[in-house]
């Protein structure tokens, strides 16, 4: 019965040494797993820097050109929907005359003869 409990015994210690020589690779396994995944982390650090620039970039871009679009588009909203929209369409109005006015006068030759006469004169 001695020699049987020293074989289980030993039998035990066998077990519990491979286990410990199991357990100390998967150690191993796991710190060198450990290692890749923080260099990977490192790495997408970088990539989200990286991205984060390139992403603030594109979203200055595309407001400063939203900005530029706008901005004409405002002020055609503010010419038809402002408050002198009346007083803006009758200087529109006189300013167009005046330039048919003046083609009209160009036109006859008049203009024509006014300018040399004052090249004459100067």
């Amino acid at each position: 019965m001695l020699k049987e409990a020293e074989r289980m015994v030993e039998k035990a210690a066998n077990r519990v040494e491979l286990w410990r020589a199991e357990a100390l690779g998967a150690t191993n396994v796991l710190d060198e797993e450990m290692q890749k995944i923080g260099a990977c982390l490192q790495g997408s650090k970088r990539l989200k820097k990286e991205f984060t620039e390139t992403l603030r970039t594109l979203r200055q871009n595309v407001v400063s050109e939203v900005s530029q679009i706008t901005k004409p588009l405002k002020e055609v909203r503010e010419f038809f929907l402002g408050a002198n929209h009346d007083k803006e369409i009758e200087r529109l109005r006189e300013f167009v005359d005046l330039c048919e006015r003046l083609k009209a006068l160009k036109d006859s030759g008049f203009l024509d003869s006014v300018s040399d006469t004052m090249l004459k004169l100067a």
